[in-house]
């Protein structure tokens, strides 16, 4: 069973350890709509019904920065421990959690992927070709994290191949929707030009 301690290898970075199959999940999270406020994603550990508490809520601003805002348990003020400011001008989002800056880059390749930096090392999402998936891996190409659709509901989960702490699973949260919205506001862009240019 890897733990992140053991793959971190006393200086945080996942390279070791990892079995060269595919891995069973040792943490899954239920990330679905809030029951009482559509606009609102509530995560839940895995197995939790959707009316329970929820561990973490996410909200997504419309008109304002940042464009992403994670909080511990429901969405207050006072229970904010992170965010993300996202632009299609820059390939670089800002996330901020618990008071530390992390960097989120999208590749310039328009591929769709992004690379977390952060003391766990240099860790990449990669959306799948296939399906609307990411699988989270580390710079030896061992697979950490996936975030994926839960089944035909239209909600997601997060599954992790390793055992964790709280802020790398906050981590992970915050930079798969940050990264999921700005590859969705490009497309949206470039849909506009591509409308634009033909004269739709």
């Amino acid at each position: 069973m890897p733990s992140l301690s053991k793959l971190l290898g006393g200086s945080l970075s996942l390279s070791s350890h990892q079995p060269s199959d595919t891995p069973a999940a040792l943490q899954e999270f239920h990330v679905r709509a809030a029951p009482h406020n559509s606009k609102l994603k509530a995560v839940h550990p895995a197995g939790y019904p959707e009316t329970a508490p929820p561990l973490y809520t996410v909200a997504f601003p419309e008109s304002s920065k940042p464009n992403v805002v994670l909080y511990r348990g429901d969405a207050s003020p006072y229970n904010t421990i992170g965010d993300a400011s996202v632009s299609i001008l820059s390939s670089t989002i800002k996330l901020n959690l618990r008071g530390q800056p992390l960097a989120l880059k999208a590749s310039s390749s328009g591929s769709g992927k992004f690379t977390i930096q952060s003391h766990y090392g240099t860790l990449r999402w990669i959306p799948s070709e296939i399906s609307s998936s990411y699988t989270l891996k580390n710079e030896a190409g061992h697979k950490i994290a996936q975030y994926k659709s839960d089944g035909w509901t239209g909600n997601k989960r997060l599954s992790l191949f390793v055992t964790s702490d709280a802020y790398f699973v906050e981590m992970l949260l915050l930079s798969i929707l940050a990264g999921k919205l700005q590859n969705s506001s490009a497309l949206e862009v470039a849909s506009e030009v591509a409308g634009a240019a033909a004269g739709v």
